[in-house]
């Protein structure tokens, strides 16, 4: 499938930084209204001013030509990852810190490549997205992980007072050294397929991913903790 270029309208070029986990990964693009997109969506999570671990010169195509029903395929060729799916194509050389994206002006396609190459980050040195809620305690992270619909979010809501969330959604955990540190994300667990074919057409002002209607955390501000499991340890015998 070939996404076309569509004209920019700026001439200007600028460069978003979205930090997740502590990675922060630069997004380069021409178009002022996509920029206005990523500061609502992303909030907190953009870092003006911050130099980028990892960027990527952005195309963007017109909707009409993307298909975000395919599936998402991702492989390794000739030291670069490749990801495609119906609404975007992208490639990322580890190596050299650089990337490519092309896509229509929506949400839901960046938020797919920035969770892959996040996925492949943390995977090099051990550490995982995991659909779960999570939040502080006393120092510590607590993650609660589950199918949908299995408690995730009423975990969330139920934490005591003191319990700073991070998460109900997807929460990201990292090998910092000898320990496991969790974080929140801005991405949502799921985009339902009507959702996803939905903003690959929509303005971007219109579209936003799915919240719970109490704990809205993937807009909360950016928030880390020192991983504890949730799972009983076996007593000794």
């Amino acid at each position: 499938m070939a996404l076309l270029m569509e004209p920019s309208r700026s001439s200007t070029g600028h460069q978003v930084v979205i930090e997740v986990g502590g990675v922060p990964i630069g997004l380069e693009t021409t178009d002022a209204g996509f920029v206005h997109m990523l500061h609502g969506r992303y909030g907190d999570y953009v870092k003006p001013g911050a130099e980028s671990e990892f960027s990527f010169s952005m195309e963007l195509a017109p909707p009409d030509l993307s298909n975000p029903d395919a599936d998402a395929e991702v492989w390794l060729e000739n030291g670069e990852w490749r990801m495609e799916r119906g609404d975007f194509r992208a490639r990322w050389n580890p190596q050299t810190h650089q990337g490519r994206i092309r896509q229509s002006a929506n949400p839901y396609s960046i938020d797919s490549v920035l969770r892959i190459v996040h996925t492949l980050v943390l995977a090099r040195n051990g550490g995982f997205l995991l659909h779960a809620s999570s939040g502080i305690r006393n120092g510590k992270a607590f993650l609660f992980s589950g199918l949908s619909e299995a408690g995730k979010t009423t975990m969330a809501r139920l934490a005591p007072s003191d319990v700073t969330l991070l998460t109900d959604e997807a929460s990201y955990v990292r090998k910092v050294g000898a320990r496991y540190m969790a974080y929140g994300t801005p991405f949502p667990a799921t985009w339902p397929t009507a959702l996803r074919s939905r903003a690959s057409s929509a303005s971007p002002e219109k579209t936003s991913p799915p919240r719970s209607p109490r704990c809205t955390c993937w807009r909360r501000r950016p928030r880390t903790g020192l991983f504890r499991s949730n799972r009983r340890q076996p007593s000794g015998g």
